[in-house]
């Protein structure tokens, strides 16, 4: 009779200490359990903050950028594109004085202000083949060459392979038809240079060069090329899968002269870069062009930096002709003395300056 009691009350102790066991476990899971939901949340919460911060340290950016940029304007806007000042260290600057604080009460500001407007490199990306970009170069007067540098915004370099280019320019000078053009990296660009460094003459035509820069395949390095003669010539430009951005042409414009060159894509839209380097190929400033700006937001403890280039230009929209059309044109004609010159392709393309043609052609012919 002991024996079974004993044995009984064994049995109880151990169901005590199952229960116990499993209430443990239970208490363990659902502590487990909390404490990650108060993490997510937690987590979940700071992610929002830190975006709600970042958001707020890029406006802080922005905010600096147009600072900087309506003091520039109110400089061109005085005619004085070379009066802008530089700002190269994150210090207070009569110049940019404006005032960097956006929110005092959140600890809103920006608080670095960068500007050169000197750049060793002149950056144009997304130059249409529709149209072309006039640029001011003025090189330092240490620079031994100016190198343009481009490809079409398709091509990647360190990825892509140059291919389809030809390997030398067309011996007929004549392009090919926008279908054949096969070379991936870049399209032609047409380039026209005017020197205006001793004084510009309109009625000089010396004055304004022009040529076409084709692209060619090959490994060769890239030459210095004298462009002070080439007016009309189809010239080289090196493309490689080795170089970036991937074809590659140097001039040897004259140091501390005034140049003004517009450059048209043809085939391809293009990107561009312009630099001037010395004869140890430091890169060297390019003045009057274009003005780098860096400025750096703050919120609280997150900050955004935010750059930009600004034209130091004012910005007028050249047009890259007269007249352009897709049909033929009828010229005007020119009356001087009793004799009739046709500028035109020809009278048959208006049947007015036609019979205009044929009339005073008849006139002429009876006086004399």
């Amino acid at each position: 009779m002991k024996s079974i009691m004993q044995h009984k009350k064994l049995g109880n102790d151990q169901s005590g200490l199952v229960a116990i066991i499993v209430t443990m476990i239970i208490m363990f899971v659902l502590t487990i359990t909390v404490i990650s939901f108060a993490t997510t949340s937690q987590r979940n919460a700071r992610q929002a903050l830190d975006r709600q911060l970042n958001t707020q340290a890029f406006y802080a950016a922005e905010s600096g950028i147009n600072d900087a940029l309506t003091t520039i304007k109110t400089i061109l806007a005085a005619g004085s594109p070379a009066g802008v000042p530089a700002k190269p260290d994150c210090g207070t600057n009569t110049s940019y004085n404006a005032d960097n604080i956006i929110d005092s009460s959140r600890n809103v500001s920006y608080t670095c202000l960068l500007v050169d407007p000197s750049p060793r490199e002149l950056v144009y990306d997304n130059v249409s083949d529709s149209h072309s970009q006039v640029i001011p170069i003025k090189a330092d007067p240490a620079a031994a060459y100016v190198a343009l540098n481009w490809n079409s915004p398709s091509y990647h370099p360190g990825t892509d392979t140059v291919s389809g280019c030809a390997a030398s320019v067309p011996g007929s000078n004549q392009f090919p038809a926008s279908a054949a053009w096969n070379c991936n990296v870049s399209g032609v660009l047409r380039i026209d240079i005017v020197d205006v460094g001793s004084g510009f003459d309109r009625n000089n035509s010396g004055f304004t060069k022009t040529f076409f820069i084709y692209p060619v395949a090959n490994g060769s390095p890239v030459s210095t090329t004298d462009v002070s003669n080439r007016s009309g010539d189809i010239l080289p430009g090196t493309c490689s899968s080795s170089m970036t951005p991937g074809c590659s042409f140097r001039m040897n414009l004259l140091p501390d002269h005034q140049y003004y060159l517009r450059i048209k894509p043809i085939y391809k839209t293009a990107n561009l870069r312009i630099i001037a380097p010395d004869i140890n190929d430091v890169k060297k400033p390019l003045t009057g062009a274009q003005a780098t700006i860096d400025a750096t937001g703050k919120a609280q403890d997150v900050l955004r930096r935010v750059q930009v280039r600004a034209p130091l230009t004012n910005s007028i929209d050249f047009p890259d002709s007269a007249i352009q059309t897709n049909n033929s044109i009828c010229k005007t004609l020119t009356l001087s003395n009793n004799t009739v010159n046709f500028t035109g392709p020809t009278p048959d393309c208006d049947p007015h300056l036609k019979a205009i043609h044929e009339k005073f052609h008849g006139l002429a012919s009876k006086d004399s």
